[in-house]
């Protein structure tokens, strides 16, 4: 009868934490906080660039500032190494991006994403996504957050995504309900909140220290000082899941001799240098300012 009560109590507990949203996850190492927090350390706006090479293979691990502004010095020095390198394949972050078949257009729409899209187009080099399949990423996050919480963050994430980053115009409310659909339909099927009127209520619930989270940035996806943030918490275990995956990617890569070409964000490059350094025979360099 005991063992019944027993069992019976973890299942309530389970189901009162997953139905309300107050799993609280274990908190990752503060080292790679840091990291995450602080980039590579440097000039926020400049990038930090990680060549590996060898005889046969190599890379130019590019770690970018994010950002669309066409006069922006790194556009100029993303292209010059690219021409230098001829690379054999290139790697992407977020996706495969659209193709824009102008140079400018490109870094307008999509910044470096963008240009790394039209080199790839103009000089017939493979290019292939370097991030692990969103499946997969919201599997792991299930081992510490009910869904409720996982769908939030990549809504409210998408929206900063779209306004920060792409400098869009956005109506937030239409914008919230085109992605709640679209998430809606094509990972989390049926799973709430469903659509905007649950989405403001939940969100309420969850982070009722937003007073009005559509104006939400992207601070405070980084600030894990606040404790009840687990949407800065959250972001840092996607981060590490992220980041050990392009590292195997880049590996895979380097294994087979192939002359890679990646571009991600400058902390993404500062957090897996180590895991790419235990490469023996490559000769290594760091860039940390433009040339």
């Amino acid at each position: 009868m005991l063992r019944y009560i027993i069992i019976l109590l973890f299942v309530l507990g389970f189901l009162n934490n997953y139905l309300i949203g107050i799993s609280i996850p274990v908190i990752p190492d503060i080292d790679y906080v840091k990291e995450v927090i602080k980039g590579s350390g440097l000039k926020f706006s400049n990038p930090y660039i990680l060549e590996l090479k060898q005889d046969e293979g190599g890379i130019i691990y590019y770690g970018s500032y994010h950002n669309v502004n066409l006069n922006h010095p790194q556009f100029n020095d993303i292209e010059k190494r690219w021409d230098n390198y001829k690379p054999e394949i290139a790697y992407s972050e977020g996706q495969v991006w659209p193709l824009i078949k102008s140079r400018d257009k490109a870094i307008k729409k999509y910044g470096e994403q963008g240009l790394l899209r039209y080199l790839a187009y103009r000089d017939r080099v493979k290019i292939k996504c370097i991030e692990p399949p969103i499946k997969k990423e919201i599997k792991y996050l299930r081992k510490f957050y009910p869904m409720s919480k996982i769908k939030i963050y990549y809504i409210l994430r998408q929206l900063i995504i779209s306004r920060e980053i792409l400098k869009r115009k956005i109506s937030i409310d239409k914008h919230t309900k085109f992605l709640i659909k679209k998430n809606h339909k094509n990972i989390f099927k049926n799973r709430y909140p469903r659509n905007y009127y649950e989405f403001n209520l939940i969100v309420k619930k969850l982070l009722p220290e937003l007073k009005d989270w559509e104006k939400i940035d992207s601070k405070y996806f980084m600030d894990i000082r606040k404790p009840n943030n687990w949407l800065a918490r959250m972001n840092v275990f996607v981060n590490k899941f992220r980041d050990k995956h392009m590292a195997k990617i880049i590996n895979k890569s380097l294994k087979k001799g192939e002359r890679v070409f990646a571009i991600v964000g400058k902390s993404h490059v500062v957090n897996q240098e180590n895991k790419l350094l235990r490469k023996p025979n490559f000769t290594v360099n760091r860039i940390q300012t433009f040339e």
